[in-house]
């Protein structure tokens, strides 16, 4: 046999053979093993396999619960305590002494299970009742039992059916003041907090009226220095029981429990309070009654600080258990130089404690309001914030007898302080997002939001429907983009600034200034009388915006434009402000008339143009819209065709085909020409590609025309190569115009010069009509110029046909080619032909074809298959000689 083996037996023999109850479980209390002993004291069988049953099947009901070992033992490691085991022979149930501990491996320390050990205490209670030959061991036995009850924590008690004590274990002297020895004491109940008798009473008559009931009791004992604190009972009716004679109670103290647990509750309550966003004070003061329920004879208080260095001042938090006069004194005293703790605490970010006011030099200021509110010691906390370090106030302990805190007070302190600066935190961060919610970061005035909600209330205060009501100023910045493109966007965000700070001296008090957005601004002004007053102030406050500011080292001088809506009750904060905005467009394209008022026929074209708007987007989504070809001749060769300009039509379902007039302005104010023109690009791109396979002989060039928008929209290069690969032998043209050509011209200069190298090439419309400077002819690579209609269709006035005649000059000594736009007669023909302009367009010489018509015409002039191709539109003269 091995020593590992001769070892187990030693260790069984030992184990079955010690006097108490031994058992081993595994870990959620499941029994694996039982000695013989513990077998024999509960009466159980040896044929019974304990491997099914449980611990608490070892115990009487409400035992388990009452006792919180197994709730205890894996946490702690070991638990002792007083217990009962059921008979299994139904008899009484048996009172023990309990041991149980967690048992883990020697080497690896891994959890094994739990072992239980549990001696039978009713020898401990008899009372002169062995026989003289067992006397020793009985005396060896109560030495025993009597050295684990002097130890145990809890109290173990022995009622009569009179509720007067007959027997109370040593702890009891420690923690209830009962005497040593005590086995004739008073009622019970006199022990008992008076709120917790009747239910004592009751629960302790119904389990003598009972044998062997159980009740499990919760209630307050007074201790040994008077004060009452939280105990659980079981108590057990053993008045059967020879040994026992009357009611045993196992009484545990849960004072500390209860505390913890009040405390956890206090704060999730609080924690809930701050993510409800409940005002500052009612959680403040939550957090000081929560304080003061943990802590006996203590008073909690909470200051703020308000501003910063030598401004800050202390702002009542939350002082509940306080007289009213020290909030009183403490609002608004400056922190800089004050003695007391808290101002102490504040300045140097550190606890200061203070243990008698009465005689601490610190609280000379005020130690009469501090002995006047009854308190002696003063305990005070900094509240720094978590997420700044920014120091937001100060938490405060008061007791009413002098003092120093305990490890414990010290923290709860601690956690107090963190939850008021998670408090005071949180609500700076909800103003903080309040403000932001409501006011423009850039100006600091109030948003579109904060202008409707004000618009809002004061229509629902108009005094019936249809009264004059609030004034509304809504206000345009002129030419903010030239601003920005020149000066750049930095400088233009300062002259919104400059002027955001203007707007309120110029406006009635009590006036809202909003920024809308953008450069839009607007005024609320609550009430004036008529229009004349809203015209006068409308005009005050553009003449406010117009003074000169000085910018990046330059002079600005801003203006704006106005509409004005004198509200009335029954319309909506959105209606009146959709008015202003219409009424200030008008004002905008009115030339230069400053302010106007919203008119019936104003609303009545805004809303015509939104009808326009979504009716574009419809056509465009179900192929309402045609490409139409409008020829280019040779006008020295007897106009022979040399390509085609593409222009856009709109089969409108109800109105029949629209010219671009009709659609094309509000496409790009809207950006839908981005769209429209995506569209051409690819419907031009799909017919010349036909061209080219009818045809193989024939080249030209087709010319479409490019917006802003679209010359600068994401992926048009892509677009014009795409087009390019599909147009065979056609070439593309694209005809922007002056102003699209001098908006940000190191941009524009890229994206042509992009396009160029693609091999697209570049024409400007109406020539003559845009900017002024001509410079950026050398440095854009422009190959056409194209005289404006309006100069050919008038060349019977000097000055119209001067003005077309430099233009072909100005083409000529440039090498560009130049295109006569509008010939409706055979006299302007002539003429421009006699000018040296050598291509024409217009009625006379073509009109503008659909696709069917075009490829007609390509068919007359080609003739038959072996017919020659026209010159391309893309050749100078200087090209073609």
């Amino acid at each position: 046999m091995s020593l590992d083996d001769e070892r187990a037996r030693w260790f069984e023999a030992v184990v079955h053979g010690v006097p108490d109850f031994v058992a081993f479980a595994t870990e959620d209390g499941r029994v694996q093993f039982l000695n013989d002993t513990g077998r024999r004291l509960v009466g159980l069988d040896d044929e019974t396999d304990v491997g099914g049953l449980m611990v608490a099947d070892f115990l009487p009901d409400g035992v388990a619960a009452a006792s919180g070992e197994l709730a205890d033992v894996l946490p702690t490691g070991s638990w002792t305590g007083v217990s009962m085991l059921r008979d299994w022979r139904g008899g009484p149930s048996i009172p023990v002494a309990v041991t149980t501990f967690v048992a883990r491996h020697q080497d690896t320390g891994e959890t094994l299970g739990m072992a239980t050990v549990r001696r039978d205490l009713r020898p401990s209670l008899l009372v002169d009742t062995e026989v003289e030959e067992t006397r020793a061991a009985a005396a060896r036995s109560e030495q025993r039992d009597r050295a684990l009850l002097h130890h145990m924590s809890d109290i173990l008690l022995v009622v009569a059916a009179d509720h007067t004590l007959r027997y109370a274990s040593p702890s009891a002297g420690r923690t209830l003041g009962c005497p040593p020895g005590w086995t004739d004491g008073p009622d019970l109940l006199d022990l008992v907090h008076q709120e917790d008798r009747a239910l004592t009473g009751a629960a302790l008559d119904d389990v003598l009226a009972h044998p062997h009931r159980q009740a499990l009791l919760s209630l307050r004992l007074r201790g040994a220095d008077g004060a009452f604190r939280h105990h659980e009972a079981l108590a057990s009716n053993l008045v059967d029981d020879e040994a026992v004679a009357g009611i045993l109670i196992g009484v545990r103290d849960v004072t500390a429990r209860r505390r913890a647990e009040a405390a956890e509750r206090a704060q999730a309550a609080v924690l809930e309070l701050i993510a409800g966003e409940a005002p500052i004070r009612e959680v403040l003061r939550a957090l000081a009654l929560s304080v003061e329920q943990q802590l006996d004879d203590t008073i909690c208080t909470v200051l703020l600080v308000e501003g910063k260095d030598a401004e800050a001042v202390f702002r009542h938090g939350a002082s509940p258990s306080m007289p009213e006069g020290y909030e009183t004194a403490l609002e608004g005293r400056a922190i800089e130089g004050d003695p007391s703790p808290c101002g102490l605490g504040v300045r140097s970010r550190e606890p200061v404690l203070v243990e008698d006011i009465s005689t601490d030099v610190r609280f000379t200021p005020m130690r009469q309001l501090a002995l006047a509110c009854n308190v002696r010691s003063c305990w005070s906390y900094p509240v720094v914030s978590p997420t700044t370090d920014a120091l937001l106030g100060t938490f405060a302990l008061y007791t009413r007898t002098p003092g120093m805190p305990d490890d414990r007070a010290a923290a709860i302190a601690a956690r107090a302080g963190r939850l008021v600066a998670i408090a005071l935190d949180r609500h700076a961060l909800v103003g903080r997002l309040a403000y932001q919610a409501q006011h423009d970061e850039l100006t600091g005035l109030p948003n579109r939001l904060a202008l409707l909600d004000r618009l809002s209330d004061q229509l629902q205060r108009a005094p019936d429907p249809g009264s004059v009501g609030p004034v509304v100023v809504f206000l345009d910045l002129d030419r903010l983009k030239i601003v920005n493109d020149s000066l750049g966007h930095e400088v233009g965000d300062e002259l919104l600034v400059r002027i955001a700070e203007r707007l309120p001296g110029a406006v009635p008090d009590g006036s809202l200034v909003a920024r809308f957005g953008g450069d839009e601004f607007v005024v609320l002004v609550d009430r004036l009388d008529g229009q004349q007053q809203a015209a006068d102030l409308a005009e005050h406050v553009l003449a406010a915006i117009a003074a000169p500011v000085a910018l990046a080292g330059r002079t600005v001088t801003p203006s704006a434009s106005a509409g004005l809506v004198i509200a009335t009750r029954g319309q909506s904060a959105v209606d009146v402000i959709r008015d202003a905005d219409i009424a200030m467009y008008r004002a905008k394209t009115g030339g230069g008339v400053g302010h106007a008022f919203v008119t019936p026929d104003m609303r009545k074209r805004a809303f015509d143009r939104l009808d326009l708007e979504e009716q574009i987007r419809h056509g465009l989504a179900h192929g309402e819209f045609r490409v139409f070809y409008q020829p280019v001749v040779d006008l020295r060769r007897a106009d022979a065709l040399i390509g085609f300009e593409a222009l856009v039509r709109w089969q409108h379902p109800e109105r029949g085909l629209l010219g671009p007039a009709s659609f094309i302005h509000l496409a790009e104010e809207t950006g839908l020409i981005v769209e429209l023109g995506d569209w051409v690009l690819r419907s031009v791109a799909t017919t010349a590609g036909g061209w080219t396979a009818r045809f193989p002989g024939l080249s030209g060039g087709v010319a479409v025309n490019l917006a802003y928008r679209q010359l600068v929209a994401p992926g048009l290069a892509e677009s014009v190569r795409r087009a390019m690969a599909e147009m065979g032998s056609w070439s593309l043209g694209l005809e922007l115009t002056e102003s699209s050509l001098m908006s940000d011209t190191e941009r524009t200069r890229a994206i042509v010069d992009e396009l160029v190298e693609l091999g697209a090439w570049l024409a400007i419309d109406d020539f003559g009509t845009g900017f002024s400077s001509l410079a950026y002819l050398t440095r854009l690579p422009v190959q056409m110029l194209k005289i404006d209609r309006t100069f050919v269709q008038d060349l019977v006035n000097p000055g119209a046909a001067a003005v077309a005649a430099a233009v072909v000059n100005l083409a000529e000594s440039l090498g560009l080619g130049v295109v006569a736009e509008g010939i409706e007669t055979p006299e302007q023909r002539a003429a421009v032909a006699a000018m040296g302009c050598h291509y024409g367009q217009g009625y006379l010489l073509g009109v503008p074809l659909a696709e069917a018509e075009a490829l007609a015409l390509l068919q007359a002039t080609v003739g038959p298959p072996e017919g020659s191709g026209h010159a391309d539109l893309r050749k100078t003269d200087a090209q073609e000689a």
